[in-house]
């Protein structure tokens, strides 16, 4: 009795997409695309993009009424211990609702901080 063997094709087993993970190091951050925030009368919604590079790192929103270079001695917390990359959100009703300040994000890691430009926030009444 003769056994005939064949040849067979033996199909890759399926692999992972995996994302590299960043070097530690500081955060990066920036303003989230399309709309960095919404007011509707009374509440804030504010929006930024951060990196943590893999460390946890906090975002909060620091803000005050001195020009673009600060003073910014108003701090709002927004995020702690963020370790995904992404879009991240903060409904706040502790901004002034009728403008009159400057305002930007500040993430910090162990390996240090970063903050986007300051943003300027008229002042003038928003409320209808």
């Amino acid at each position: 009795m003769a056994i005939l063997l064949a040849a067979c094709t033996v199909a890759p087993a399926p692999t992972e997409r995996v994302r590299p993970t960043p070097a530690p190091g500081p955060p990066s951050i920036r303003p989230a695309s399309g709309s960095s925030g919404i007011f509707d009368g009374r509440t804030w919604t504010l929006y930024v993009t951060v990196e943590p590079k893999g460390e946890p790192t906090d975002v909060v929103i620091e803000w005050g009424t001195g020009s673009e270079t600060g003073p910014f001695d108003h701090v709002i917390p927004m995020a702690e211990g963020v370790v995904d990359a992404g879009r991240i959100s903060i409904p706040t009703t502790d901004l002034p609702v009728d403008g009159g300040y400057s305002l930007r994000f500040t993430a910090t890691n162990a390996f240090g901080s970063a903050s986007t430009t300051a943003h300027c926030v008229p002042g003038f009444p928003l409320r209808s």
